[in-house]
């Protein structure tokens, strides 16, 4: 990191993402963490079966069976015992005879055939089962391994474990799995009015922040509140626990208590870019700390901090843990408004969705101020708009719905 830093100008939105991109590698680190609790988390190791599944032939149906050469030469049989799910063997018979047996049970070693029970007439007083004289060809018996083969590739290196992924895994009783460490994020909110003595304004950059770094995977190792004073926000930042990234919000523009960058600049972390050219959000600013430690600052605004947070602090997220989520799905509606980008800047527009019998159709917000958070509520979602771009009405456009932001852990 040099002192005398160049910083980046006001870079465009997609060349800020990019940056972050190049910037930020994976994280090293891993943990052993149990099956059950591993969901959202990356798998850091290759994962191999240690049995077959089915471990031993088995039946697929509720039924009896017999010995395959006494098929279509017999129709009654005696039934000396029973197999079921659970047991790890099942008793030997001879010709004539038969067993209950019950999806999932073992069979007798040699050829068997199972008959399921709607083929089967039991005469209980004779302790007799009748066969009809038509019956499935089917076997109905699950080959051992005919699911998952010894030392078949669970899960790969990398992979978001979803709920499919741990339910395979309990079905070949491992009980845990290597996942990559979350990155540990820290997060100073700064201003005289958010801090809690003075009850001036709710703080609901915290939640916005905590919340969405659970959800995108990272782990918080702080929160701090600091009031606009200079040296006591370079005191919070030097007792922070140990973290990969440090989030802020508020004191990133350029006003006469925005004390972020500067002292941040007297730490000698080296700005990436302070401005990007968007809006809400253009203060956002990007830099690197240590090696694969960095910074970002969000702006104090709520919206701001909302919108920009989904996009950069999930891409950096991202970046740590070498995963792309998916979290955007983009919605083909049609709009109600005539709009134009008159700026050069990258547009959030918030936007409403209107359905009038089966036609849904978008309305643009009138007011996009980025302090007002009941339209953030209400909002159905966003629509990005490059600058000098427009928007014609009764035509199609792709919106991002806040209903449809997810991520697939199924």
């Amino acid at each position: 990191v040099v002192e005398n830093q160049k910083i980046t100008k006001m870079i465009d939105f997609n060349k800020a993402l990019n940056l972050i991109k190049s910037n930020v590698k994976q994280i090293s680190g891993n943990e052993l963490l149990l099956v059950s609790e591993s969901i959202g988390r990356i798998s850091s190791k290759t994962c191999k079966s240690n049995i077959d599944i089915p471990e031993f032939d088995c039946s697929s149906m509720d039924g009896i069976v017999i010995n395959q050469f006494d098929l279509n030469k017999k129709h009654e049989f005696k039934i000396v015992g029973e197999s079921k799910a659970g047991m790890k063997r099942s008793k030997h018979f001879s010709s004539g005879e038969c067993i209950f047996i019950y999806t999932g049970a073992p069979l007798p070693t040699g050829r068997k055939k199972v008959i399921p029970i709607e083929y089967c007439k039991i005469i209980n007083n004779k302790n007799i089962v009748q066969v009809k004289n038509t019956i499935p060809t089917t076997n109905f018996i699950r080959k051992k391994g005919s699911d998952v083969k010894k030392k078949k590739v669970l899960i790969k290196k990398n992979e978001i474990m979803s709920l499919r992924d741990i339910s395979l895994l309990f079905s070949t009783k491992q009980k845990k799995i290597n996942v990559l460490r979350k990155p540990k994020i820290a997060v100073v909110l700064t201003g005289d009015e958010v801090i809690e003595s003075r009850k001036m304004i709710a703080s609901n950059n915290t939640l916005t922040i905590v919340n969405l770094v659970k959800f995108f995977g990272g782990n918080i190792v702080d929160v701090r509140y600091v009031e606009d004073d200079k040296q006591k926000l370079s005191n919070v930042f030097e007792n922070l626990n140990k973290f990969d990234l440090l989030v802020t919000s508020g004191g990133i523009s350029k006003g006469k208590y925005d004390f972020v960058k500067e002292v941040l600049k007297e730490k000698k972390v080296k700005i990436l870019f302070d401005q990007v050219s968007i809006k809400p959000g253009k203060p956002t600013t990007f830099g690197k700390i240590a090696s694969n430690r960095f910074f970002l600052g969000l702006p104090g605004n709520p919206v701001s901090c909302f919108i920009i947070s989904i996009f950069f602090l999930r891409e950096i997220i991202n970046s740590y843990t070498d995963c792309e989520r998916d979290l955007f799905n983009f919605e083909e509606v049609t709009s109600l408004n005539n709009f134009k980008n008159e700026t050069k800047l990258t547009l959030f527009l918030r936007v409403k969705k209107i359905q009038k019998k089966e036609k849904i159709s978008f309305q643009i917000y009138k007011t996009q101020d980025s302090h007002m958070n009941f339209v953030l509520k209400d909002a159905s979602g966003l629509l990005i708009l490059k600058p000098k771009e427009s928007i014609h009405k009764n035509k199609k456009y792709n919106i991002i719905s806040f209903k449809n932001i997810f991520y697939n852990y199924i």
